[in-house]
């Protein structure tokens, strides 16, 4: 089954807002700099049932127009990007390999640069059961800049089992007619921009005589709590049955969850008695719930609220982590950033995605014992982004290991030092005047 689709669609992309000082986007360490010119893009892919060879892996590719070069042709607007898609073995052997070229058209200026529009590629793969490294990379041949995600996904053996489960799909729009269904994907792990809610879409394969089974769909945080859950009938009518389940909405807290849906046999059944049944199959599918304009790495709505400790009054915290049920502690949450946010006719929060970036970034380059946005050198970053320069002394004979960070726009320089020997600088400039100046 190949799955159609419409080529633009809603998903949001969150762009990088550049703070007044010149120094916002370079890097403190000899990282390569955040370039907009990067064609950055959104992957799914899901295995299912297939004759031939055994399994089937439809590969999904979801490009924001505002990553592409458009340029004009006529009296229309035209863009391309290259798609290479590999699968790899455990040992890193190439099995098959996909490389095409995708033209993306638009009668207007305006459409080019519209966020939340993209284009969307999808390819099918055949291979044995097994697990694969899947590697995807985009190229836009216009700034010859390329963008590349990895994943491990699995082919399974559905032939060896009496009832097994396809992948999950979640699916923002689904319509029907004359009896055939399209589907439209929803490639990102979002699904907070589907207000109108969405469908878990997936495949039962049965070589049973069971003439139908019980679904139970949860929502499952990430410390194992069942957040949400349905359960139902539901009929097989054949060897392979297609499924589609709806949300109309998901009542829980920004943050990263998985869906699992799990088959047993229906109580219903002759000889079935009414105790939980064991599972016969079961499959997971993880996402995330943000709202538009939200940046992708804030995933934990308590995280981020300790994490606002550099922009926030701690009466304002107070206020937040105070709120008496998880809807107001969100509401405030948001309400915080709404005035802060710079284009308030827009749906992204530029400030807002800023400074979570710059947390995640310290988070990855500055942890030590504790996480990199609670040590001094990812303080000093969230406040005032990448220093101009950074001289280092890692291995002076006669002193300590320390690092000096030079803002040239402030006229300020921050001293760090490794008293330990252990990686773990600390700050030995006085901060105080610059506290909270985000």
């Amino acid at each position: 089954m190949r799955h159609s689709f419409h080529s633009i669609g809603t998903a949001a992309f969150f762009s990088i807002f550049i703070l007044a000082h010149s120094g916002a986007l370079a890097q403190v360490e000899n990282i390569e700099k955040r370039s907009l010119d990067v064609p950055e893009f959104s992957l799914d892919a899901m295995s299912f049932y297939a004759d031939t060879l055994g399994g089937r892996v439809d590969v999904y590719v979801q490009m924001p127009y505002d990553r592409l070069h458009f340029l004009k042709i006529g009296n229309a607007y035209g863009a391309k990007y290259e798609v290479t898609m590999s699968f790899l073995s455990a040992d890193n052997t190439p099995v098959v390999e996909k490389s095409w070229m995708e033209d993306v058209e638009v009668s207007t200026f305006e459409a080019s640069v519209a966020k939340g529009t993209y284009d969307l590629s999808e390819r099918s793969f055949y291979l044995q059961p097994a697990k694969y490294k899947l590697r995807a990379r985009v190229n836009d041949p216009e700034s010859d800049k390329a963008s590349q995600i990895e994943r491990t996904i699995e082919v399974p053996k559905f032939s060896d089992r009496d009832l097994s489960l396809s992948d999950i799909m979640i699916v923002n729009k689904l319509t029907e007619q004359g009896g055939k269904k399209t589907i439209v994907p929803n490639v990102s792990d979002n699904v907070g921009q589907l207000p109108q809610g969405f469908y878990l879409f997936f495949e039962i394969y049965s070589q049973t005589n069971l003439d139908s089974v019980d679904l139970r769909y949860s929502v499952v945080n990430p410390k194992g709590t069942v957040l949400v859950t349905y359960t139902r009938s539901e009929p097989l009518i054949s060897k392979r049955s297609q499924v589609f389940f709806k949300f109309d909405s998901l009542n829980i807290p920004v943050g990263g969850y998985k869906f699992v849906v799990e088959a047993r046999k229906t109580v219903s059944a002759q000889g079935v008695t009414g105790e939980e049944q064991p599972i016969l199959a079961s499959v997971e599918k993880t996402f995330t719930l943000r709202w538009a304009g939200m940046p992708r790495s804030l995933v934990n709505l308590d995280a981020a609220i300790d994490q606002m400790q550099y922009i926030a009054k701690g009466s304002e915290l107070e206020d937040i982590k105070s709120a008496p049920t998880l809807e107001e502690k969100q509401k405030r949450f948001l309400a915080f950033w709404r005035k802060r946010d710079p284009t308030p006719g827009t749906d992204e929060n530029e400030l807002m995605e800023e400074y979570y970036n710059r947390v995640e970034y310290a988070n990855k380059h500055f942890a030590h014992y504790i996480d990199g946005w609670k040590t001094d050198m990812g303080m000093v970053y969230i406040i005032l982004g990448s220093p101009n320069s950074v001289d280092r002394h890692p291995f002076e004979y006669d002193s300590k290991p320390y690092e000096i960070w030079y803002y040239y726009e402030r006229n300020r320089r921050f001293v760090f030092l490794d008293d330990t020997g252990f990686g773990d600088y600390r700050l030995i400039t006085p901060i105080g005047d610059i506290w909270q100046r985000y």
